[in-house]
């Protein structure tokens, strides 16, 4: 049996070829099925596609990871070839290597009767041996490969994370190189990365294929001199613990193991791994000078206004802050990558030929080869777009809003000496044309549109304007409206809580007239305003008279002393004239003896 497989990310598999020098990386998958307890297992191996002849199916191994006991044996069937070219062919010059993944699968049942212990389970695969040429593993044509794979109990209902389809491409000698090996995780679990030694396993060129791999833990590989997993080429390697983006500058030209572990969180506690390795080709790219890349208007609204080079290059451009603006590369094909950055940063979604321009800023456009072979392989050109000060809306009320029922307001717009004026109401354009729209009473969408006849920028603004009813305003008199000192009456209206009220008499505010009703102590005309504080309208009530009389202050003449018990009549006076007098002996305004009772009745 002959495998040749490259894989990045590898997993356990046993039934592969004699000889693994092929294998670039690779890893293993574990996805939840429909079904409690089942899952799809795969091994997605990456290689070099010479046309070698490639097993049906693989062996991969389950064990407890508390005493790394072996559960069981699962038979992965071949299922899939993807052909992986690389994305930057063109910077060797030369054939280049040609690189395909496989996957191999099957539906797996792991009941969580059986799957139930605590510390979890792991997967493994592992063959010798790797390419002789890699330069950053000693002794690489004796040194196996191993892929690890953890998972939780059963119980625990999880998904493996699974590593997405890498980009192949080649790194070009000091020059950035950057590979995202990231993944996804359905359950959304939390991702970390990390650079680790690649594990090596039990196999070696005496026993390149086990019919099985053993149970771990696995020996690591060992490194060259001058080598570990922050130093996979000869510099300093990093990798983004939250992406699975590697970069480093590569200074070394060969093949380098890079090793990826992808750690699984749950709750800040880890409930799985699983680990990718892959080979990286470091080369001396070609490079070559670029078309220069000239900025074009696509289309404008009117009013926007441009400088241009001799070349076509758009180099400034103004525009009213509504204007639609869209600017584009000159020379779109499929062979260029375009991104364009404002004030120094990326903007999103700003990766294709054209750009929608809603900002003003400092523009500039990156062409860059698709298959980029150096970090120089790449042009740019600068636009700067400024906002005119031209027009501006800003409707104003001289009124309150909304206006009480009767009540008018003004509608005005602040705006320099050339602009023009066009308002509508309703969507039906007035024939209003200044500043200023006067009498505005009717309920209704008031919109302006400001045209500045220097900059032939326009701005717009709309109003809502409301009318709400005034409070209701009804003043009645308790008891009498022509009333004596000595008496009392009392002025009301209707109450409510989110009512002011004020009241009047003569037209002037009383100084105690600030509730629902008032005692009046005076004569005159009174009113009550009412003001609803919810909208701020008010109301006057009628207005009602009110007499108030002042009670005389009356003196008796004094009554000389009678004596005798004859008939004897005194005549009464008192102060002020015109009085009736009233009381026991008094007939018609004369005091009468006689008719007081008898001094023992009254004793």
């Amino acid at each position: 049996m002959k495998h040749w497989l490259l894989g990045w990310g590898l997993v356990w598999v046993t039934s592969l070829s004699a000889v693994a020098s092929h294998i670039m990386g690779g890893n293993l998958s574990l996805v939840a099925g429909t079904r409690d307890g089942e899952f799809s297992l795969a091994l997605h191996l990456i290689y070099n596609d010479n046309g070698s002849v490639i097993e049906n199916q693989v062996t991969v191994s389950i064990f407890k990871k508390s005493d790394n006991s072996r559960i069981t044996d699962f038979i992965l069937a071949r299922d899939n070839t993807q052909s992986l070219p690389f994305i930057n062919a063109r910077c060797v010059g030369t054939s280049p290597v040609q690189v395909a993944m496989i996957r191999y699968t099957n539906t797996v049942n792991l009941p969580a009767t059986t799957y139930n212990d605590p510390a979890g389970y792991y997967v493994a695969w592992e063959q010798c041996c790797r390419n002789g040429t890699v330069a950053n593993i000693a002794n690489a044509r004796n040194a196996g490969l191993t892929f690890y794979l953890e998972i939780p109990a059963v119980s625990l209902k999880n998904n493996a994370p699974l590593f997405n389809t890498p980009e192949v491409k080649y790194a070009c000698r000091g020059q950035l190189y950057e590979l995202t090996l990231g993944a996804t995780d359905a359950d959304k679990d939390e991702l970390r990365y990390s650079l680790v030694t690649p594990l090596a396993g039990f196999t070696d060129a005496g026993t390149p294929s086990p019919t099985r791999p053993r149970a771990g833990p696995y020996p690591r590989a060992r490194w060259a001199a001058g080598f570990d997993s922050t130093r996979v080429a000869g510099s300093t390697s990093q990798i983004d613990s939250k992406t699975g983006k590697i970069t480093f500058i590569p200074n070394q030209l060969g093949r380098f193991a890079v090793s990826v572990l992808c750690e699984e969180i749950r709750n800040n506690q880890k409930i799985g791994e699983v680990r990718r390795d892959f080979e990286v080709i470091v080369v001396d790219c070609i490079s070559e000078t670029l078309p220069p890349v000239l900025v074009e208007i696509k289309t404008a609204t009117p009013s926007v206004t441009f400088g241009t080079l001799p070349s076509g290059h758009i180099n400034s451009v103004q525009r009213c802050s509504n204007d639609s603006l869209t600017l584009k590369a000159n020379d779109e094909s499929p062979q260029w990558n375009y991104q364009w950055r404002r004030n120094g940063a990326a903007v999103a979604g700003g990766n294709q030929v054209t750009l929608s321009v809603k900002e003003e800023g400092t523009y500039l456009l990156i062409k860059k080869r698709i298959q980029s072979c150096n970090a120089s392989d790449s042009t740019t050109a600068t636009t700067i777009v400024t906002n005119k000060s031209g027009a501006s809306a800003k409707i104003t009320s001289a009124r309150r809003l909304p206006l009480c029922e009767g009540d008018s307001t003004e509608l005005s717009v602040a705006a320099g000496a050339t602009a023009t004026f066009e308002w509508e109401f309703d969507n039906a354009p007035l024939k209003n044309r200044s500043a200023v729209l006067s009498g505005v009473k009717f309920p209704g969408l008031y919109r302006v549109q400001v045209s500045d006849a220097t900059t032939k920028c326009s701005a717009k603004d709309s109003l809502l304007v409301k009318v709400v009813m005034p409070p209701t305003a009804t003043a009645m008199v308790v008891g009498n409206a022509n009333f004596c000192s000595d008496d009392s009456t009392k002025l009301t209206t209707t109450k409510q809580s989110y009512y002011d009220y004020v009241w009047y008499v003569n037209d002037t505010p009383t100084t105690r007239g600030f509730g629902a009703e008032y005692f009046p102590s005076q004569s005159g005309r009174y009113y009550v305003m009412v003001k609803d504080t919810t909208t701020g309208c008010t109301s006057r009530s009628a207005t009602l008279n009110v007499v108030y009389r002042k009670s005389p202050i009356v003196t008796f003449d004094s009554i000389p002393p009678l004596c005798g018990t004859g008939i004897q009549a005194v005549t009464l006076n008192a102060s002020p004239k015109g009085g009736t007098f009233t009381g026991r002996g008094v007939i018609s305004g004369r005091f009468v003896s006689q008719n007081l009772p008898s001094l023992a009745a009254i004793l």
